[in-house]
């Protein structure tokens, strides 16, 4: 199959999926009803949350020009800004293709590695997951009756318990299986290492290690920083939900908690990979509303109302920002290379 071909049926069957989740949930929604809510709402905290959304996105950019200085590039802060921007911008289309396209821009601007720039990018995306483990266990410990709620209206742990249990010979087999394909590559790795297309996987690699290793190699002033926007960037995700909760009466008695959980199940909507969490945010974020006793016209009203937000500044921000970054940057490369240039 032609690889563009697959790209697009890749992109549009989820995007189909998105649009029929999206279309489940919302067909029997009170057009009327919601319009009068929404009206109501407190546009200075919708305002606030897209505001927060960008100083996360900010600091995201700062975090990523400091994880390059070891590598050798002085990226400025406005352009790292810029390419994060894009990178958020395309995943609104295409899923996944945010880190790779931030990365593609760079490289059109400052001329850094595709491989060296995606490194530093999974090195900060491995962090983040970290975190993202540790406030999940958190938000689970402290709101665990909410949580169980939640799932044990979909699911059915005793089914897959007993699935389990009586299929466990299929472990076995993907077991044996693993021992032997491991084995044959160590047993052929000298002439597997020589394969070109091998060797350019590996060289590959080396840029997105030498990327990870980046963290490490920062000196303490920049640790320092890297450290106070990585708690920037968590604590916004938090609060742009958290505060947009005052936009609306039902919602304003919900806790600093239930921002949290919020947080993780919106995070769980965007994972997966559906263009811009179309249907699969407004799903988990409105259904962790209702474990929370907020009416489900509510629920769905504000998970729609939240994902609309954040989408609209990224789309404005950018699509300002892409537009201006090409036409200002990526046509004077040659001037880039040396306003960015390697550090000697």
């Amino acid at each position: 199959m032609n690889p563009t071909f697959k790209k697009i049926l890749q992109v549009g069957t989820s995007l189909l999926a998105g649009i029929v989740l999206f279309y489940l949930l919302y067909r029997n929604i009170d057009t009327k009803e919601m319009i009068e809510t929404l009206s109501k709402a407190d546009y200075r905290f919708v305002f606030l949350s897209m505001l927060l959304g960008c100083l996360a996105h900010w600091s995201r950019g700062v975090r990523w020009a400091i994880a390059l200085r070891p590598l050798g590039y002085k990226v400025q802060k406005r352009r790292a800004f810029v390419a994060v921007m894009t990178g958020y911008l395309m995943n609104t289309a295409i899923p996944r293709a945010g880190e790779v396209a931030r990365c593609a821009f760079l490289k059109r601007t400052d001329n850094v590695p595709v491989e060296t720039s995606l490194g530093s990018v999974i090195g900060e995306r491995a962090l983040d997951f970290v975190l993202l483990v540790s406030i999940t266990t958190f938000t689970f410990l402290i709101e665990w009756d909410i949580i169980k709620a939640f799932f044990d209206k979909y699911v059915d742990f005793g089914i897959y318990e007993k699935m389990f249990f009586d299929n466990l010979w299929l472990l076995w087999i993907v077991f044996f299986v693993a021992i032997i394909f491991f084995g044959l590559i160590y047993f052929f790795r000298e002439k597997i290492s020589q394969n070109n297309f091998i060797i350019k996987i590996q060289a590959f690699l080396v840029g997105i290690w030498k990327g990870i290793l980046s963290i490490t190699k920062l000196n303490q002033k920049q640790q320092l920083f890297y450290i106070l926007h990585t708690i920037i960037i968590w604590a916004c995700y938090h609060l742009m939900i958290y505060v947009l909760f005052y936009s609306i009466d039902a919602t304003s008695n919900l806790t600093i908690m239930a921002g949290f959980t919020a947080m993780v199940m919106a995070g769980v909507g965007m994972v997966i990979p559906i263009p811009g969490g179309l249907g699969s945010f407004h799903f988990f974020v409105a259904q962790t509303l209702i474990a929370y006793k907020i009416q489900t016209d509510v629920a769905d009203y504000f998970a729609l109302f939240a994902h609309t937000a954040q989408t609209l500044m990224i789309v404005v921000v950018g699509g300002i920002s892409m537009g201006t970054g090409l036409y200002f940057w990526g046509r004077n490369l040659g001037t880039n290379k040396e306003q960015s240039s390697v550090i000697n």
